[in-house]
């Protein structure tokens, strides 16, 4: 057990480590009941109040319900006045603190309040950066911190005067180092233990989100295998396992992963894990996908990822032939879920504009989402240039999936000549292809180590014109740069 010789009112002892590992492992009920009766009998250990603040925010962010965001907002300020009675000499004084405004800010991003959680995110972060400078050797804050760090490094330079404003500072690589130095203390240490699934969590999310390479993807799974086999019972870590398989275009370890896990019914619902099992079966053309994204949309009573799941759906019937049915379900994307996350603002942006799917295209588009490139080839290959050319934006996306296939499959040369291609007949147009064409050719010329090349077009991918996933494609350019040191 961990020493506090700082203050007696922050108490690291067994009930806080068995309520941490409740959290972890979605067992709520037994942590609910852990917190309230640690409270009763011991009053003055200020981390209990920590975990119930971390138990609320876990149900409000996986659940996303009325309720569960009533839970957490109707227990801030129980919870914020307990912990700033706490000693203001401890490093746990402002970590706790600092943890809870980044909680509330996350919940206000998650439900689209984005004034009060910017107000948040920069307390928090404030905190968290103060902490740092007086007690730098205290470990716990570095998970979080090294999170902020990595993202507030990688934002575009389009929305860099806004972080100037707010006074956040950051760098990706200083984040992505706290972050793994935490991993590798929690590895060795029993006493931080506790911390490897979040470490692991937040690593695996900054690779993911930032595009960075199979190296570092590949570095996630070596660090799951050596974790606390406890924790590889959790959904969290069945989440980040099964979706760093999916990255790594791995769809058949990733659908091993998934069909591993067995939920105990006393673990809160991650109905998330059904909308990565019908994008995994998707992935392969498996129209089954349909029971998957049906559970999770029909269970799940949260607004994310629910047009993304109906416009799924509707390429189903699409693949099925079934056209009534496919537009039945656009006009659900239309009505249903809301616009946060990417993956649904596409999904709007698809059903508003009644962009016409080409079945073909699609078919590709899934298989080399899976990594079965040598199938979306033969796909592509049914039909001749002429018959995808004969609209402009078919043209497009026809050289734009062949530019993604080539690139993934190691044969660099002609996914250049495509991505170039489609960067010069698309640089004038606002969807996704010609920047992210852009941001693949800098990253193909990072690796070659051409680094004047990949400048060129990582600051290329930062200038052309984007609607579609703009914020993500701009962040993983800005992330290029710092990479490569520019």
């Amino acid at each position: 057990m961990l020493k506090n010789n700082i203050a007696q009112r922050y108490i690291l002892n067994e009930n806080f480590y068995a309520i941490y590992d409740d959290i972890i492992l979605f067992q709520n009920i037994d942590a609910s009941k852990k917190i309230e009766t640690e409270i009763k009998n011991n009053t003055d250990n200020l981390l209990i109040y920590y975990l119930k603040s971390k138990l609320l925010f876990m149900e409000a962010i996986i659940e996303e319900t009325n309720n569960s965001y009533d839970n957490y907002h109707n227990s801030f300020n129980i919870i914020e006045s307990a912990l700033k009675k706490g000693n203001k000499n401890s490093p746990y004084y402002g970590y706790c603190i600092g943890n809870l405004y980044l909680q509330r800010g996350v919940i206000g991003i998650k439900s689209g309040e984005y004034i009060r959680a910017s107000m948040d995110l920069r307390r928090g972060y404030k905190y968290y950066e103060n902490n740092a400078k007086k007690y730098p050797n205290f470990i716990f804050q570095y998970n979080e911190l090294g999170l902020l760090n990595s993202f507030i490094g990688s934002i575009p330079n389009n929305y860099t005067w806004l972080v100037e404003l707010i006074g956040f500072k950051g760098s990706l690589n200083d984040g992505i180092k706290q972050i793994i130095n935490v991993l590798q203390i929690s590895l060795l240490r029993k006493e931080f233990e506790f911390l490897q699934l979040e470490s692991l969590l937040y690593l695996s999310y900054v690779y993911k989100s930032l595009n960075f390479d199979n190296t570092e993807l590949n570095s996630i799974i070596k660090y799951s295998k050596i974790i606390s086999d406890k924790y590889k019972s959790s959904p969290l870590y069945i989440f980040i396992v099964s979706s760093i398989h999916e990255k790594l275009k791995n769809n058949s370890g990733a659908l091993d992963v998934l069909n591993s896990y067995y939920k105990n019914k006393y673990q809160q619902n991650f109905y998330y894990l059904d909308y990565i099992m019908g994008n995994l079966l998707l992935h392969n053309l498996d129209t089954t996908a349909l029971y998957y994204f049906n559970r999770y949309v029909n269970q799940f009573n949260g607004e994310n990822y629910i047009k993304s799941s109906y416009l799924k759906i509707a390429w189903i019937y699409l693949l099925k032939d079934d056209n009534k049915k496919y537009n039945y379900y656009l006009n659900k994307v239309l009505s249903n879920g809301n616009n946060i996350v990417e993956a649904d603002k596409q999904a709007m942006n698809s059903a508003t504009l009644n962009i016409v799917t080409d079945k073909y295209l699609l078919k590709a588009r899934l298989l080399f989402d899976g990594g079965y490139y040598d199938k979306a080839i033969k796909v592509l290959s049914e039909k001749d240039e002429r018959y995808y050319c004969k609209s402009f934006s078919l043209c497009l996306e026809y050289k734009y999936r062949l530019a993604r296939i080539y690139d993934l499959s190691n044969n660099f040369n002609q996914a250049i000549q495509y991505y170039k291609e489609v960067i010069n007949i698309g640089r004038l147009e606002k969807s996704y292809f010609a920047a992210n064409s852009a941001l693949m050719l800098g990253h193909i010329y990072e690796n070659q180590k051409k680094y004047d090349d990949a400048k060129k077009y990582y600051n290329m991918c930062l200038e052309l014109p984007l609607e579609e996933y703009r914020n993500s494609i701009q962040q993983k350019a800005k992330a290029g740069l710092e990479r490569i040191g520019y």
